[in-house]
């Protein structure tokens, strides 16, 4: 059992050291390895903020205190 472990182990230690091999390929054509850059965005021109209307007038509230309490039964 241990040749056969020893035999498995020499035969994928074999492959691997023959795909590591140097395998230049000629016809192989050059891959461009340019970095493309985005585009930069410039900033958007700022908004103004809506004047706030004043002549409106806030909701009138409701008086609570003077309404009778609901009875406990």
């Amino acid at each position: 059992m241990k040749t056969l472990k020893l035999a498995a182990f020499a035969v994928a230690l074999g492959f691997f050291a023959a795909s590591c091999g140097n395998s230049e390929n000629t016809d192989a054509t050059a891959v461009d390895t340019t970095v493309i850059e985005a585009p930069v965005e410039t900033p958007a021109a700022p908004v103004e903020p809506t004047p706030v209307d004043t002549t409106t007038v806030a909701p009138a509230t409701t008086d609570t205190t003077s309404a009778p309490a609901p009875a406990a039964h």
